[in-house]
């Protein structure tokens, strides 16, 4: 991004423990880009149009790659050939964020910027959030939708002509279940059942024509409506940023199979190797992956990396996370509107979400397009990260489903089992009851002498 843009972060960290990681930004390194940014756009409005025109061009050497990787059979590849093709992989990964990176300092200031523009123009709290989700819903699909409704058409087609259109399907989207904690197998079988579980579609939203009747009644200015539609623009490109991701670790993660199979160190310890670690030394380097997968944080900074580890990591975590304290109000940003109220399960990995039941609320770090089939199920979902561009409040409106993002910390605070009342409208969650009858509470007041 630096190279393109000529402004990179200062730094940022990233924690990771087993098959779950939360990645920390400086905040003034996002409001500085973030005015940086907005100052270009107010003086020229194609200005994120032209750099995700420079992203899409940065992309196309990496599709020469997947089709040869596509055409090759991964174990004729010498141990040289298949290192530097591992490399080749991570450097795909990395250009499928690239340039694209600049989206987090115009997403994740751009809310709360915006919102209090807004409320010049709204004074009720309940009217102001209501009118930011319209104004930031984005127009046309995800790619999730898209993967659904492509299920939709399979379903009505005669019993012998859905096989190869499931096949097809396979091959399209054989990315949707990828992570970069790993991949399910996608089946025939899974997709009969995914499409067997779909419902007939809600039709098509009226909230464009209740957007645009809101700001003739409340008569916004131009430079506010650009900037709403630039959000939106912004939402796009962050779902079409997704899809690359998963798609450039998924063929990361054939190659590291392969790599697995040579070496006899597990993919999931893999996964924690970086580029430099991918030498004719990897097989010394088995304990200290393992030792990373356990819980490691990464610091990176314009001088340096640095990657802790055992007792290391665990006083540094302590610092970073602070001290705990026992809430019964979570608070956070409304993404979708409207009111759920079920069991909480807490979604931290690829096997967390198979515990997801009908009406639960869905609690999660951050959510993910594997995390699409227990969206489904959940009544509301909550997460600690993400601003109104993110994965989550894309999915919740799509669905129709209650969402509150940024709450920082509801993972920490809400246990499996919690019975809690998601009300997007007010941004909040509140703990109607906890699992274990209070034994938490109580132990928490003792410790801290109450």
């Amino acid at each position: 991004m630096k190279r393109e843009l000529m402004w990179n972060y200062s730094a940022f960290l990233f924690d990771s423990t087993k098959e779950s990681g939360r990645l920390y930004y400086r905040v003034s390194d996002l409001e500085s880009m973030h005015v940086k940014f907005f100052k270009a756009f107010e003086a020229d409005p194609d200005y994120f149009s032209k750099w995700k025109k420079t992203y899409e061009r940065s992309l196309q050497p990496v599709h020469a790659f997947y089709k040869e990787l596509d055409a090759t059979d991964l174990s004729s590849f010498g141990d040289n050939e298949l290192l530097k093709r591992v490399h080749t992989g991570i450097d795909s990964v990395t250009a499928a964020i690239g340039v694209a990176h600049m989206i987090e300092p115009v997403a994740i200031p751009r809310d709360e910027h915006l919102k209090k523009e807004l409320a010049a123009f709204v004074s009720d709290a309940g009217e102001l959030q209501e009118a930011f989700v319209l104004l930031t819903s984005p127009d046309g699909e995800s790619f999730a939708q898209r993967a659904t409704n492509s299920l939709r058409r399979i379903a009505i087609l005669p019993e012998k002509e859905q096989g190869k259109a499931v096949d097809a399907y396979m091959r399209e989207y054989s990315w949707m279940w990828m992570s970069c904690a790993g991949r399910l197998p996608m089946s025939c079988e899974d997709i009969y059942a995914e499409m067997r579980s779909i419902g007939a579609s809600k039709g098509v939203s009226d909230g464009a024509s209740k957007c645009e009747a809101f700001v003739k009644d409340h008569a916004l200015p131009e430079i506010l409506l650009r900037k709403f539609e630039a959000l939106r623009f912004i939402t796009h490109w962050q779902d079409e940023r997704k899809r690359n991701i998963m798609i450039a670790v998924e063929y990361l993660e054939r190659l590291l199979e392969e790599l697995s199979r040579r070496t006899s160190i597990g993919v999931a310890d893999l996964r924690y190797a970086l580029k430099d670690d991918f030498d004719a030394s990897l097989p010394q380097k088995k304990a200290e992956l393992t030792a990373r997968r356990e819980g490691s944080l990464y610091i990176a900074t314009e001088d340096e990396n640095v990657i802790l580890t055992g007792n290391a990591y665990t006083e540094a975590m302590k610092v970073l996370r602070g001290e705990l304290k026992e809430e019964k109000v979570i608070r956070g940003m409304g993404a979708s509107l409207g009111k759920a109220t079920g069991k909480v399960k807490v979604c931290m990995t690829l096997d967390a979400i198979k515990k997801v039941e009908e009406g639960d609320i869905l609690v999660s770090s951050m959510t993910r397009p594997e995390y699409f089939a227990a969206m489904k199920k959940a009544a509301a979902f909550v997460t600690d990260e993400g601003g109104i561009t993110c994965h989550a409040a894309i999915v919740a409106r799509e669905l129709g489903k209650p969402c509150v993002i940024g709450t920082k910390h509801a993972t920490r605070v809400l246990k499996d089992g919690d019975m809690v009342e998601v009300d997007a409208k007010r941004g909040i969650v509140t703990l109607l009851e906890k699992a274990d009858g209070g034994k938490r509470m109580r132990e928490t007041q003792k410790r801290s002498g109450g």
